[in-house]
């Protein structure tokens, strides 16, 4: 029931606008002139006093509507009404449902499943339950991150720290993990004293299954592709091109899904390996200039000065190193990250500073440590109390880098044109300074694996 004119509801109860607002009048209702509109109740309640609508009786109960199924399907389904009485429950209503005879169903093969990958996903998954057993939750969820992969039990306050401090990627299995299984593996095939190419192969095969193991990530995925290109290229005596590893691993994760061109982890991960390759070279030979003028210093002073200043130097050039990636990656990497999140970390170069030497001793300890936990739990917990040290290290960098001033920096999405103009400078700038030739030694691949 809709608002009305006087008018328009004397026509319909065919009555004078007069006589309407009259019998308004007697229910207390004041209604000036027939322009006047009133709402559904006020006409509700001048109808029920005319008699045109039964008068609602309160003290009357609900009732209720019982189906019930026919016996056969032809007949039409019967519909009781009842009254609910106040200690009667609703009666249930029943469904009338009709179903048909489906089609005789065949089976054409069984127990069709991969025994490989039930076997690694039961290891990834014990991999997990260990962790959870020797370490405290935060602990254990951070270390299964970084080990395989798996988030799914980080906390949000930890992630967002990670984001925040520009650290992320250390929550993504890469090159840096990639790295430090071949370096194991190599350390422990070399004492077997098997033939290299044999330790080759073996490291390939192992390499295959760890990319199953962390789940595929385009991180991993590039990484492992292009640490098996330079394998079989150096098991067939050829020299590594670093461009065609990168080349032939994008193009397999693009044959085997080509919507992970939209995903945003491979266009990071390949971002920052681009990036390193382009510019750790030309900040490398900047650095090396002002390194000459203090090596003819050194030479006039004394000797234990001199393996002090050494010592240093080294320290020094690692902290360096470090800063020339993360430089190097972060030229490339800022529009992507810009254009996803809005956001900038100005203080990228501290938080990789400081947890960067954390990574390799936390994915050789944690690896070292899951290990012992398939064989004893006990003597694994001895190892962990050591590995939650680092661990809550690593957790105490994070929050400390994320609340530091400028870590994160809101921006505007940039455009597609500003994006493509960004890029054609730095290729015109790069171009313009080095040779492409000069790009790959041996310092490069390795921290690009």
């Amino acid at each position: 029931m809709d608002s009305l004119r006087v008018s328009e509801l004397a026509k319909e109860l065919g009555k004078t606008s007069k006589e309407v607002i009259e019998k308004f009048a007697e229910i207390d209702i004041h209604v000036k002139s027939h322009s006047n509109t009133v709402t559904p109740a006020q006409i509700r309640k001048l109808k029920e006093y005319l008699g045109v609508l039964p008068k609602k009786d309160p003290s009357a109960k609900p009732k209720a509507f019982v189906v019930k199924k026919s016996k056969t399907q032809s007949e039409e389904p019967q519909v009781e009404e009842k009254k609910i009485t106040s200690k009667q429950s609703a009666p249930k209503i029943e469904r009338i449902e009709r179903v048909n005879k489906a089609p005789k169903i065949e089976k054409v093969e069984k127990h069709k499943y991969n025994k490989i990958l039930i076997l690694i996903n039961n290891l990834s998954n014990k991999i997990i339950e260990n962790s959870n057993m020797i370490l405290d939750k935060d602990q254990a969820s951070l270390l299964t991150g970084i080990l395989i992969g798996n988030k799914e039990n980080l906390s949000k306050d930890i992630v967002e720290s990670f984001r925040n401090s520009n650290l992320s990627h250390l929550l993504a299995v890469s090159g840096a993990h990639v790295s430090y299984i071949i370096l194991g593996i190599t350390i422990l095939l070399n004492k077997t004293k098997l033939h290299k190419k044999v330790s080759k192969v073996i490291t390939i095969i192992f390499l295959i299954f760890f990319i199953i193991l962390t789940g595929a990530t385009s991180s991993v995925v590039r990484a492992c592709i292009m640490a098996i290109y330079i394998l079989i290229g150096t098991l067939i005596y050829r020299k590594p091109n670093i461009l065609a590893s990168i080349s032939i691993s994008l193009l397999i994760i693009l044959i085997i899904n080509p919507y992970k061109i939209l995903d945003i982890g491979l266009q990071l991960s390949y971002g920052g390996t681009i990036g390193i390759i382009l510019f750790n070279k030309l900040i490398e030979e900047k650095i090396k200039k002002h390194q000459k003028d203090q090596k003819d210093k050194e030479k006039e002073q004394s000797y234990f000065k001199n393996k002090i200043k050494q010592l240093t130097n080294k320290v020094l050039n690692s902290i360096k190193q470090m800063l020339i990636v993360s430089i190097s990656a972060n030229l490339i990497i800022f529009p992507v990250i810009a254009y996803h999140y809005n956001t900038f970390s100005a203080t990228f170069f501290i938080s990789n500073i400081l947890a960067g030497p954390l990574l390799g001793v936390i994915i050789i300890l944690g690896f070292i440590t899951i290990s012992i936990s398939f064989i004893s739990i006990k003597l694994s917990k001895i190892l962990s109390f050591i590995l939650s040290i680092f661990l809550k290290l690593l957790i105490t960098i994070t929050n400390f880098s994320s609340s530091l001033p400028l870590s994160k920096i809101y921006v505007k999405t940039p455009s597609i044109f500003f994006i493509v103009i960004y890029y054609l400078l730095l290729i015109a700038f790069v171009k313009r300074k080095i040779q492409i030739r000069k790009l790959f030694n041996k310092k490069v691949i390795a921290f690009i694996l």
